[in-house]
């Protein structure tokens, strides 16, 4: 008989994880190796097509099989697809969970200094934040150090229509969010040199990310550059390519 392990969002995954888990790897950076744009884009699209992220029900056997294969392309090309091995393996030891909620427990406990709280915030509107100033967990590539933006902190908004505090956010938008974040060494990079090559002024001095804001909409997100003489421009993205600067 075949086990099936259903996706719930009810699951304590940072209680169930306990003491005795060594310090967590969120966006894997110790296994991930530089990869040009081009080919990085290839190899998710590739690893795409077998994803179990939006399966509502999980097999142990294809759960083990999916493993296996994103645990090939971490060896031989140190590529990571947006943490879904670590989410499956955590399925498998401690229990069903969504991928979003599963998400939204690495952003709260390894991350976020405190938890998503909701709220309006001037220029965003309502929305769900989170903060942190310790960055410790961002992916740098040295072959992008230079003409990237530089990060110190990160604000970022999960925006909303609905104008009640209660429940959490929207689990896509949890999944947009952990996209973002774990690609975020080649947004800030892409960002800077598009900037240039649009020639934009406000990008002739150096700069830094300011937040990062993710909208209701699926693909959907901002984001915004400040400098030492104020807020620089933003730039609206479509998943993984920039639409638009100046917002």
């Amino acid at each position: 008989m075949k086990t099936q392990i259903p996706c719930v969002d009810d699951f304590d995954w940072a209680s169930a994880i306990g003491k005795e888990v060594s310090k967590p790897d969120p966006f894997s950076k110790k296994i991930r190796r530089y990869i040009d744009w081009n080919t990085y884009l290839e190899m998710q699209n590739a690893l795409a097509k077998n994803s179990l992220i939006s399966n509502e029900v999980l097999r142990e056997q294809d759960m083990s099989r999916r493993i296996e294969e994103l645990a090939t392309f971490e060896k031989q090309e140190g590529f990571v697809y947006f943490g879904e091995k670590q989410w499956l393996q955590t399925c498998q030891s401690e229990g069903p969970l969504s991928y979003s909620n599963w998400a939204k427990s690495v952003f709260e406990n390894h991350i976020f200094e405190n938890p998503f709280d909701f709220g309006h915030v001037k220029q965003i509107g309502e929305c769900w934040q989170a903060s942190t100033k310790c960055v410790d967990w961002h992916t740098r590539f040295g072959e992008l150090a230079e003409g990237s933006l530089w990060i110190s902190k990160l604000q970022i908004y999960l925006r909303t229509n609905k104008e009640s505090q209660t429940g959490s956010p929207a689990p896509q938008q949890l999944i947009d969010s952990f996209e973002v974040m774990h690609n975020l060494p080649y947004h800030l990079y892409n960002f800077v040199q598009n900037a240039a090559e649009a020639d934009k002024p406000a990008m002739q001095t150096e700069g830094g990310l300011n937040y990062i804001s993710v909208g209701p909409m699926k693909n959907e997100w901002y984001l915004s550059y400040r400098h030492d003489y104020g807020v620089g421009i933003g730039a609206k993205f479509s998943r993984f390519n920039i639409e638009e600067y100046g917002f």
